[in-house]
């Protein structure tokens, strides 16, 4: 989105994803209460199923589309992810005994970040396949230059935090 033919700005950029998050929020509580009723399979199934159907809906869209013709498909993918999300945690966390939950939550959490972590990187690898080199050399560039731009920014002294012990 921040790229052609959009060059939308961070801010801008982040808009576009806000019927993703809405709907999400809006499904995964129901979700989970619905699964606490009826058990987890047919939500993370459904979840899951939703979530494909609607990233495969957005990759039929073209590239100038407007926020307008891209709401709808983003709205599938976060309702997909709020049917999946609550019962997934809720099948983790009652499929470890009572001593082991703390457990199985913090394996839940790594996994969940490992995942993202994982697909960010084949996904950047992907894009550098088929990108052309000097748009790879700008990229870098521009995050050194951020990365420059946040050293210079003056540090807060902490003296005044209390100290912990």
């Amino acid at each position: 989105m921040q790229g052609p033919p959009r060059f939308l700005d961070p801010f801008q950029a982040g808009l576009y994803l806000i019927p993703t998050s809405a709907s999400m929020v809006a499904v995964a509580p129901l979700s989970g209460w619905l699964s606490d009723r009826y058990g987890s399979t047919p939500f993370l199934v459904a979840g899951l199923a939703v979530s494909a159907a609607g990233f495969f809906w957005l990759a039929t869209i073209p590239p100038t589309a407007s926020i307008w013709q891209l709401t709808p498909h983003l709205v599938l993918v976060g309702a997909g992810m709020g049917l999946f999300a609550s019962p997934n945690r809720a099948a983790m966390m009652t499929a470890a005994p009572d001593r082991r939950r703390g457990i199985a939550s913090g394996m839940g959490t790594t996994l969940t970040n490992t995942g993202a972590t994982v697909s960010l990187g084949l996904t950047l690898a992907l894009m550098a396949s088929v990108m052309p080199q000097s748009m790879i050399v700008a990229i870098l560039l521009g995050t050194a230059s951020s990365g420059s731009a946040a050293d210079g920014v003056p540090r807060r002294d902490p003296s005044h935090l209390p100290r912990l012990r």
